[in-house]
């Protein structure tokens, strides 16, 4: 309603086609409550997308982190053509370019979503190492992060929520952003 009465105040309209609601909660526990606009029922979506970024209903990512290691297995797949050509490349030059080529596309908005470990974006991040050592795809995955030293993506993604945090907690106290994550962190505290 109060969304509704803003909407006539300014003379705003809303496409209901293309507007829904978003449950986000346990699996199997979706509200049955009704949600109408102008009197016009909004139907339940089990995820939305925003700005690249799928927010499903019970609120584990992995559509997310599937579309995002896809993304990440293109860009890698473009960068190892590229640099295919050159004879010998250096460790330091590789990471640099997966650091700046592909990592941005696997790690996008990780802070958000990125504080449990996907299968799926670390498989890019393997077949990185894997390429450039010359391995086989079956050569255990420890020896390959000894050889490299690269941190797994799972800790990129902590290290950008506390960036996150951080960010958060030094913005002025009337940003919206600031306003919206102290009231749920007060509503996620008190449910406890």
């Amino acid at each position: 309603d109060t969304v509704s009465r803003w909407c006539t105040k300014w003379r705003l309209s809303i496409n209901m086609k293309k507007s829904a609601v978003v449950h986000y909660c346990k699996k199997g526990h979706r509200s049955d409550v009704i949600f109408k606009f102008n009197k016009n029922i909004l139907q339940y979506k089990e995820e939305y997308k925003y700005l690249g970024v799928h927010f499903e209903e019970n609120i584990n990512f992995h559509k997310n982190a599937d579309t995002l290691s896809k993304a990440g297995g293109r860009a890698l797949g473009g960068m190892i053509s590229k640099i295919r050509s050159y004879n010998e490349i250096g460790i330091s030059t590789f990471k640099k370019l997966f650091l700046n080529c592909v990592a941005p596309v696997v790690d996008y908005c990780s802070e958000v979503w990125g504080l449990r470990n996907y299968q799926c974006i670390e498989m890019v991040q393997n077949r990185a190492l894997r390429y450039y050592l010359g391995v086989h795809r079956f050569t255990p995955l420890p020896a390959l992060h000894e050889e490299f030293g690269w941190s797994l993506p799972h800790h990129r993604y902590c290290v950008n929520a506390v960036r996150y945090w951080n960010r958060l907690l030094s913005m002025d106290n009337n940003r919206i952003t600031k306003i919206v994550f102290f009231w749920d962190m007060n509503q996620h505290n008190s449910s406890r």
